[in-house]
C-alpha cells in the first residue's frame, strides 16, 4: 500500500537533487572549484543510471535476477567510463582513456553471460542443477 504513494521517480530524483545540494554546500565552504565540473557530472550519471535501472528493474522482464545482474553490470561499466571521462576532463582538460575500459570489458562481458544464461532455459537448468541441487 504504501509504494503506491510514494513514487519512485520523485524520490530517486530528489536524492540526486539533495546530493548534488551537500556537494554544492561543501565545495562552497571549502572554497574548491570541483564542483561544477566534477561532482555535478558524477552526481548527475550517478542519478541518471539508478532512475534508468529502477525503470527497468519494474518492466516485467526486468524481475528475473539474471537479467538485473545483466543490467547492474552494464551500468556499472558506463559508470566507470563516466568516471573516468569527468576526471579526466577535471584534471588535464581532455579525454584519455587508460584503466577504465580494463573495468568495463569485463562488465560487459560477464553483463552478456548473464544474459545468454537467463535467455536459454535448457543451460540454465543444466547451471540450477549443478549448483543447487
Amino acid at each position: 500500500m504504501a509504494s503506491r504513494r510514494y513514487h519512485w521517480l520523485l524520490f530517486l530524483g530528489l536524492d540526486g537533487l539533495s546530493t548534488a545540494c551537500f556537494l554544492w554546500a561543501v565545495c562552497h565552504v571549502a572554497g574548491g572549484r570541483w564542483f561544477w565540473p566534477l561532482a555535478l557530472p558524477l552526481t548527475a550519471a550517478v542519478t541518471a543510471l539508478l532512475l534508468l535501472l529502477v525503470y527497468l528493474f519494474r518492466r516485467p522482464w526486468g524481475r528475473d535476477p539474471l537479467v538485473r545482474t545483466a543490467l547492474i553490470l552494464l551500468a556499472a561499466g558506463l559508470l566507470v567510463m563516466s568516471a573516468e571521462l569527468a576526471i579526466d576532463l577535471f584534471r588535464f582538460g581532455r579525454v584519455s582513456f587508460g584503466w577504465a575500459p580494463y573495468a568495463l570489458i569485463p562488465c560487459w562481458v560477464l553483463s552478456a553471460v548473464a544474459a545468454l544464461i537467463s535467455r536459454q532455459n535448457k543451460l540454465r537448468a543444466e547451471i540450477e542443477k549443478r549448483l543447487f541441487y
